[in-house]
C-alpha cells in the first residue's frame, strides 16, 4: 500500500475508501479532473457528484446523507495518489494526441515522480524506435525550447534525455535522433561521441557526421586513425568515389580544428602512400591533398 505516513487521518481514510475511478461515470481520474469528497469519504468527479446531488440527497455509493453544500475538495496529496495509477495512460494519451501542453502539466503536477519518469522514458524510447523524428522534435521544442517547464523540471527532463541518449548511442542507428537531442543541449560524453563518430564513419553516415562536426557540440574526442584509414582505403580499392568524397569532406572539417590537425595530417600522408601502391588515381590524390 502507498506510504500514508505524511497525510492526515481523514486523507488516509479517503485513500483507503476510494480507487482511481469515479463511482458514478466509472471513468478513471485524469490530470485535469476536479474531484470532490462526500462527508462519508467517497470521491467523485466534481461534475458527476453535483449532477447527482441536484436530483438526490444521498451518496451514490453508501446512501449516506449528502448535499452539494457539504462536499469537500480533495486535497492535493490524495489527488496525486488517486491519479498516479493513471499516469501511464495520461502520458501516452498526451503524446499520441500531440497534446504537449498536457504533457507539460503532467511533469509539473507530479514533480517528476519515479512513476512518471519510467513511463516518460518508455514513451520517448518508443518514439525513437519508430523513428518518428517529427513528433520527437515537437516534444523537445515544447519541453526544452521555451520556458514551459520550471527550472527543476527542466533539469529532470534533461537528465532523463541524457540517459536515453547514452542508451541509443550504443546503437547509433538513428542519427537524426542523436542530432536532435544534441541540438537541445543534451550532450554526449567524450567516450560516447567517439563511439558515435567511429561507428558512423564505418557505416558511411558521412552527412550526419558533417552536421555533428559543423555544429561543434563542444566535446573533443579521440580519433582512431586506423578506423578512418581502413574505411577510406576500402572505398579506394572499390573505387567508391562518392563515399571517398564524403569521407574526405569529414576529414577536411576535422583538419580545420587544431586538436585534430596532427592526426588528420598523419592520415593524409598514409592515404597518399596507400594510393601510390595501388592504382594511381589522380583525382583521388588531388582530393586528398586539398
Amino acid at each position: 500500500m502507498d506510504n500514508l505516513g505524511s497525510i492526515s487521518s481523514k486523507d488516509k481514510k479517503l485513500f483507503i475508501f476510494n480507487d482511481n475511478e469515479c463511482g458514478i461515470c466509472l471513468e478513471k481520474y485524469r490530470l485535469t479532473d476536479e474531484l470532490n469528497a462526500t462527508p462519508c469519504l467517497h470521491i467523485f468527479h466534481n461534475k458527476c457528484i453535483k449532477r447527482w446531488l441536484n436530483e438526490q440527497i444521498y451518496c451514490p455509493k453508501c446512501k449516506g446523507n449528502c448535499t452539494i453544500e457539504n462536499l469537500d475538495q480533495v486535497s492535493k496529496s490524495i489527488y496525486e495518489r488517486l491519479i498516479h495509477p493513471n499516469i501511464k495512460y495520461e502520458i501516452q494519451n498526451a503524446i499520441e494526441l500531440n497534446n504537449f501542453n498536457e504533457l507539460v502539466a503532467i511533469i509539473e503536477e507530479f514533480s517528476f515522480c519515479a512513476t512518471s519518469s519510467v513511463y516518460l522514458k518508455q514513451s520517448f524510447l518508443q518514439i525513437i524506435e519508430q523513428q518518428d523524428n517529427l513528433k520527437l522534435d515537437r516534444i523537445l521544442e515544447k519541453l526544452l525550447g521555451e520556458d514551459s517547464l520550471s527550472v527543476d523540471k527542466h533539469e529532470n527532463i534533461c537528465d532523463l534525455l541524457q540517459q536515453i541518449l547514452a542508451e541509443i548511442v550504443q546503437k547509433a542507428t538513428n542519427m537524426t535522433t542523436i542530432i536532435s537531442l544534441l541540438d537541445y543541449d543534451i550532450f554526449l560524453t567524450t567516450d560516447d561521441l567517439s563511439t558515435v563518430f567511429h561507428r558512423c564513419f564505418q557505416d558511411r553516415k558521412f552527412n550526419a557526421l558533417s552536421k555533428i562536426l559543423n555544429n561543434n557540440y563542444g566535446v573533443v574526442f579521440s580519433i582512431k586513425i586506423n578506423v578512418i584509414k581502413g574505411v577510406i582505403q576500402e572505398d579506394i580499392n572499390k573505387n567508391n568515389k562518392t563515399e571517398i568524397k564524403q569521407a574526405l569532406e569529414v576529414i577536411s572539417i576535422l583538419k580545420q580544428r587544431e586538436e585534430y590537425s596532427n592526426d588528420i595530417s598523419d592520415i593524409i600522408i598514409d592515404l597518399l602512400e596507400f594510393i601510390e601502391k595501388t592504382d594511381n588515381n589522380e583525382s583521388i590524390i588531388e582530393a586528398i591533398i586539398q
